[in-house]
């Protein structure tokens, strides 16, 4: 959707959804293990190419590590296997998203 005005002197606007994707964690690893969706609203002055965006959505994480239940950090255990010790979990979670060009 396009806000456009014809006064040179006002802003253009947009609002229109988003898709973001994971290409890698920080290991290098994990292409698409996170991605998320939302809506975005985004500004720029009529006939220039710089612009701001702002979006807002929903993320999902499906890699996150985290410690057995019942184990936290600092506990001593009888857990021999390091597998034993952490599940991976889904998480979700509200993103926030900046973009801009000049």
């Amino acid at each position: 959707m396009d806000w456009g005005a014809e006064d040179d002197d006002s802003r253009q606007w947009g609002l229109g959804p988003f898709v973001a994707a994971s290409l890698a964690d920080d290991q290098g690893q994990g292409l698409l293990d996170a991605f998320g969706a939302g809506i975005m609203l985004g500004t720029r002055r009529p006939g220039s190419t710089a612009s701001f965006n702002i979006g807002v959505g929903w993320f999902v994480d499906t890699e996150v590590t985290r410690l057995r239940d019942g184990l936290a950090n600092g506990i001593e255990t009888t857990i021999m296997d390091t597998n034993d010790l952490t599940r991976e979990v889904d998480e979700e979670g509200l993103m926030i998203l900046f973009s801009g060009s000049w």
